[in-house]
């Protein structure tokens, strides 16, 4: 795995086949590692990818996907809407952390071909990933100020790594607010990969 101890959470489905929207969009992530084009690495994905419904992050709480969370989310509640932490280039030239608020449509279990030649040092590797949908926040930090999120842009695969922790929202005067505790503090936990297993075998499903 590319993150084996990351705790990942019921439902799953493990029949899942991404649809083609999403498989271009891992085609397009994978692209950028391998240094191939987006329709070669596109009709060498794997057909079925295992589907996930939650991750746990290190505070205990856990981030949904939206497709496990959609009656929540219609009434606001939902705790799909996540915190990332990226390092990004400055003016100045030197690489800064921003932060960025999404929501987490799916997690995704991708096992690559072993054919090295073509995945190069990725070649076998089981890979975890995020299907998510950033929105436009002007990398503002909503633990330090209210920060309010207006229309998503397009929806990008990232490692699971990169989300981080839930925040919540609440709506006032028609425009949602994000509620962010972290302090950024939050990172994802890490456990021994037995845990997963146990995990899934006593449904936590909330």
């Amino acid at each position: 795995l590319s993150d084996p101890q990351t705790i990942l959470r019921v439902p799953c489905q493990k029949t899942h086949i991404p649809d083609d929207a999403s498989r271009h969009r891992i085609a397009s992530y994978f692209a950028g590692l391998v240094g191939k084009g987006v329709r070669e690495v596109q009709k060498r994905l794997p057909q079925v990818m295992v589907r996930w419904g939650k991750v746990r992050v290190i505070d205990g709480d856990s981030i949904s996907s939206s497709w496990v969370d959609q009656r929540r989310s219609e009434e606001g509640r939902c705790t799909s809407f996540f915190e990332t932490e990226v390092k990004d280039k400055g003016h100045s030239g030197a690489w800064v952390p921003r932060i960025f608020y999404g929501e987490l449509d799916e997690i995704l279990v991708c096992k690559l071909p072993g054919d090295r030649k073509f995945w190069r040092h990725f070649a076998g590797q089981v890979r975890l990933l995020a299907d998510i949908t950033p929105y436009r926040t002007g990398s503002r930090d909503a633990a330090l100020e209210i920060v309010a999120h207006h229309q998503p842009t397009a929806p990008v695969i990232v490692d699971i790594q990169s989300v981080t922790a839930v925040v919540g929202r609440l709506q006032t005067r028609g425009t949602w607010h994000l509620l962010d505790r972290t302090g950024g503090m939050v990172r994802p936990e890490f456990v021994p990969s037995d845990e997963l297993e146990v995990e899934e075998e006593m449904g936590d499903v909330y």
